[in-house]
């Protein structure tokens, strides 16, 4: 992703704002070139071609989830992160 799509999505509203920008795009590029560079390794895995038709909406739907609820979950509390942004 580059930065001027991230600063894009922020302005649309659709990504938080990030405390260092080049990071977060830098971060999800890597994270979307990973399934390009390991599909061999992936569809091993799962049992599906990733990069199919119905590989890439599987794909596509766990990480859309990941992307807007997380993967982990934190402390209860609501203070902020050590990052600046706030936790949920």
């Amino acid at each position: 992703m580059t930065l001027a799509v991230l600063e894009g999505l922020e302005a649309a509203g659709v990504a938080r704002p990030a405390p260092d920008r080049r990071v977060r795009a830098a971060f999800l590029l890597a994270n979307d070139l990973a399934v390009l560079l390991l599909a061999p390794q992936l569809e091993a895995v799962l049992g599906e071609d990733v990069l199919s038709a119905d590989g890439m909406a599987r794909w596509a739907a766990e990480g859309i989830d990941v992307y807007a609820h997380g993967a982990f979950v934190g402390p209860a509390d609501t203070s902020t992160n050590t990052t600046g942004g706030e936790r949920r």
